[in-house]
């Protein structure tokens, strides 16, 4: 059963997610071509420049986990991720991209001020506000609501892997849930 939720908890990872994420929202507004283009622009500020961090760290040895359990490694890799996130959006925004791609840029900006505030006392679970983050954007976007599975399915692994409680696990997909319907809901005209 661990290696089950070691690989729930891996495949679920924001970096991973991301990637396909942000392809079917550029599809909304642009050609295939074009949506891989922004895409991949989107992708590598975002997940590649926290991904490098991470492994760059665990080489170097002053990272002692990917899953980052030292609460000041947590906190370093929020920060690298809050500025990747502002580039991200103001990139995307001067080189015209797709509107979608902002709102997600932007939510990942608000998630990332939030989780680091939070983390500064307490240990949330970034899986489930990833997971989250996503199932809610493609709810809201594509009225799908086959990714909500993966709620509990993120939360089992996290729990099971002795990660987070019950509390840190249901409290990261609240507060990520509620964040991402904000900023697609009533972001529309202000934030994209």
């Amino acid at each position: 059963m661990k290696k089950l939720a070691t690989i729930i908890s891996r495949a679920g990872d924001s970096t991973i997610l991301s990637l396909f994420v942000f392809y079917l929202l550029a599809r909304v507004e642009t050609d295939p071509i074009s949506a891989i283009y922004w895409t991949l622009i989107s992708f590598s500020l975002v997940a590649l420049i926290p991904l490098v961090y991470i492994l760059s760290g665990l080489k170097r040895g002053t990272i002692s986990g990917f899953d980052l359990p030292l609460k000041e490694e947590r906190l370093g890799m929020i920060r690298i991720s809050i500025l990747a996130d502002f580039l991200a959006y103001w990139l995307i925004y001067f080189l015209g991209g797709p509107a979608l791609h902002l709102a997600l840029l932007a939510t990942y900006f608000f998630l990332g001020i939030t989780m680091y505030a939070i983390t500064r006392y307490w240990r949330i679970s970034l899986h489930m506000v990833g997971v989250s983050g996503f199932a809610t954007v493609l709810l809201i976007i594509f009225n799908l609501y086959w990714p909500l599975v993966f709620l509990p399915v993120m939360g089992w692994a996290r729990l099971y892997l002795k990660r987070h409680d019950v509390y840190q696990v249901i409290a990261g997909a609240t507060l990520s849930a509620l964040i991402t319907a904000a900023i697609f809901i009533f972001g529309k005209g202000f934030i994209y």
